[in-house]
């Protein structure tokens, strides 16, 4: 089932929102790699997921998930995407994911970049089944790229 939704620059009334969706999408796997500590997971959240670079996705005007991408010379980083676990596995992920590596082509970037955590197989799946590939680890974490034909 495809769902349509909206990317919008995030807002600081998106802040508990956001990290909601960032607790329950990734607290599991945070805390199977280093255990989950409240206090530190709020500042962490506060101080690496910088607004100007944050996006809130919407569906019909309701939060459901974040993507933080940064743009460089020669690739582009999906520096954070989740999705709230309500909303998973309608495509939203998906999409997201297959606009940001057209967008990349548009733009002469060609190369995503992502690092996602080992104790997330379902998203190294997710990375996979759209072309990604591992070109590195590390204790924690995997490196993965995709590099889309030159335009």
């Amino acid at each position: 089932m495809t769902v349509d939704f909206v990317l919008r620059p995030a807002v600081a009334a998106d802040e508990e929102r956001l990290y909601a969706i960032h607790k329950a999408a990734l607290g599991e796997y945070v805390e199977a790699t280093w255990g989950w500590d409240e206090a530190w997971q709020r500042q962490y959240f506060r101080d690496h997921f910088a607004r100007e670079s944050l996006q809130a996705i919407t569906v019909e005007g309701q939060v459901v998930g974040l993507l933080q991408v940064g743009v460089h010379p020669d690739h582009i980083d999906c520096v954070n995407i989740e999705i709230a676990p309500a909303w998973q596995g309608r495509t939203i992920g998906t999409t997201v994911l297959r606009r940001l590596l057209e967008q990349a082509i548009l733009d002469g970037h060609g190369t995503v970049r992502l690092q996602v955590l080992k104790a997330n197989p379902r998203a190294v799946r997710l990375y996979q089944r759209l072309g990604f590939v591992t070109t590195g680890e590390s204790a924690t974490h995997r490196f993965m790229q995709h590099q889309s034909p030159a335009r």
